[in-house]
């Protein structure tokens, strides 16, 4: 181990080289970790988590109408299918005389037959 040290104190340029590239290489490393595990937990809350799948655009969540009717007759494996849509990302609402601001978020009627979100108030079927 001494005579290591000695090598790196001689030849300073490659010890900057080797720590430099260890570092970099194990930044990468964690960051590939950090994106994997990400993918792997997203919506594994959802009771049949393992047979649902996104179509999506980066960072948006919108899809076309159509785009659910052409993919289940182009796959006839698609069990069903939910197009969900941003309707607006700012709005004021008005519920029982309170303003309320936040977003709203169009679905098809099946949404909640595909995922098990819980509801705060009301029911599925309405």
């Amino acid at each position: 181990m001494k005579s290591f040290w000695n090598f790196l104190k001689k030849n300073k340029l490659y010890g900057f080289v080797n720590l430099v590239g260890l570092t970099v290489s194990m930044a990468f490393v964690l960051l590939l970790a950090v994106y994997v595990q990400r993918q792997l937990t997203t919506d594994s809350f959802q009771k049949n988590a393992d047979r649902i799948y996104l179509i999506a655009s980066e960072g948006h969540l919108n899809t076309g109408y159509w785009l659910d009717k052409h993919l289940k007759n182009t796959f006839p494996e698609i069990e069903k299918g939910c197009c969900v849509s941003n309707a607006s990302d700012a709005c004021e609402f008005k519920i029982d005389g309170a303003t309320v601001y936040g977003s709203a978020t169009c679905a098809d009627s099946n949404f909640f037959e595909i995922f098990s979100y819980e509801l705060t108030a009301g029911s599925k079927a309405d």
